[in-house]
């Protein structure tokens, strides 16, 4: 196991670190940031601009701070990957010292809008917030009339999530927004249960029929009143979705959308594997087992989440968290 942290200054100083106490990054395309934790020992050697310096008897905080950029490589022997960039969100007073960091998100909490629409498109919405970026919007929605009342590009990246379930995150400097179902991912990954599956004692091979689910989606209408959609089954577990100023057929789209991206025939919950394949929130899996010669169990799936870890208990290992089969 091998790592390399790099923490960059905006002035451009530099400060790698190779010996860590543990690194957590935690993915996942249902929320709006990548997030890392890296715990650093008490004696530091590192290298600052290139020169070999001994840091265990300096201040490390004076080389580190809060906004500096930060990127994190895994790996074996000398096989090093980019797991994570970003930037410092918090550092801790405590020993050992711990480095709380978040993604491209992080530059986003630090913006500033004040605007109202009478009639936008997410397109046109996601523009508006983010100009500096690449975008990829999967699901150009007409929201309507929308208010951003002094609020931050990621504060209305949150709204959007909670309102619509539309998710959005960072793939290098491209953001990328739209429903679960419409993500087509650009790179697949194999797992068989005998061979690079560390523990799948958490997934659990479900029915459709198995997951009894209702979906109410609501429009609340300019004249006051509402339209109202719903899809699935009664008897189990419901979710209510919120929407303003939809026609029907666009409720059930909004709804069915919803509905498929948590009803399926496929595998759900999450199982440990090792730190190769390097398989990221997003991207898709291929799932075989032997003990289902048939391949009856066998089966693609977007990459819900992944929890990497990286220390001496677990070693380099990856949570994979399924979400929908593909």
């Amino acid at each position: 196991m091998v790592c390399l942290i790099t923490i960059t200054s905006p002035e451009g100083l530099a400060v790698e670190f190779s010996v860590v106490n543990s690194i957590a990054i935690s993915q996942s395309i249902k929320l709006l940031s990548d997030t890392a934790k890296v715990t650093l020992p008490r004696n530091i050697s590192t290298a600052v601009d290139g020169k070999n310096q001994n840091l265990s008897r300096k201040n490390i905080l004076d080389f580190i701070a809060v906004g500096h950029s930060i990127k994190i490589e895994l790996g074996y022997d000398d096989d090093l990957e980019v797991e994570f960039e970003g930037y410092i969100k918090r550092i801790s007073a405590d020993i050992p010292l711990l480095i709380e960091c978040q993604d491209e998100m992080y530059k986003l909490t630090k913006t500033n809008f004040k605007k109202s629409f009478k009639d936008v498109r997410l397109t046109e919405l996601i523009e508006f917030i983010a100009p500096a970026y690449e975008l990829e919007v999967i699901d150009d929605l007409r929201l309507g009339k929308f208010i951003i009342a002094s609020a931050s590009a990621y504060e209305v990246l949150e709204a959007l999530r909670k309102d619509y379930l539309m998710h959005a995150y960072f793939v290098g400097q491209k953001l990328v927004i739209g429903f679960p179902i419409s993500i087509i991912p650009s790179k697949a990954h194999q797992y068989n249960m005998n061979r690079n599956v560390r523990d799948a004692k958490s997934l659990e091979y479900l029915k459709a029929d198995d997951v009894v689910l209702e979906i109410k989606a609501i429009s609340n209408n300019r004249n006051g009143s509402k339209t109202i959609v719903t899809v699935g089954d009664s008897g189990g577990s419901s979710r209510t979705l919120n929407y303003a100023n939809k026609t029907e057929s666009e409720l059930k789209r909004l709804a069915e959308n919803n509905l498929n991206s948590l009803k399926f025939d496929g595998y759900q919950g999450s199982f440990s594997a090792f730190g190769i394949p390097r398989t990221k929130a997003g991207d898709a899996i291929e799932i075989t087992d032997p003990a289902y010669p048939e391949g009856d169990r066998s089966g693609k799936y977007l990459v819900e989440a992944v929890d990497i870890q990286f220390n001496t208990t677990s070693g380099f290992k990856r949570v994979v968290k399924p979400s929908l089969s593909i």
